[in-house]
């Protein structure tokens, strides 16, 4: 279990196109009826929660065929502690 903190991502986003991410939590592997439901996050905004495990998804949209959003990075920050990378020792 976790407290979710924050959602930031990088993005071209021309005139006359759209992006919107939407997160959902919950505790089971497979999301059941204990899950949330879909949240819209503001640009670079909180999520709010907490639970095992979270979800995302991204609505592009455009009203000009040349205008294409393109999502580059997604990242969500929790409280849980870092994996630890493991290290190569040398006897």
């Amino acid at each position: 279990m976790v407290t979710w903190d924050r959602l930031t991502y990088q993005a071209d986003i021309p005139a006359g196109a759209g992006l919107r991410i939407s997160v959902r939590i919950g505790s089971t592997s497979k999301p059941d009826a204990t899950w949330s439901a879909w949240t819209p996050v503001p640009a670079n905004g909180r999520v709010v929660g907490s639970s095992r495990y979270l979800q995302y998804r991204v609505e592009l949209s455009s009203t000009v065929p040349s205008a294409t959003p393109v999502l580059r990075d997604v990242a969500i920050t929790n409280s849980g502690t870092p994996v630890r990378t493991p290290t190569e020792t040398q006897n």
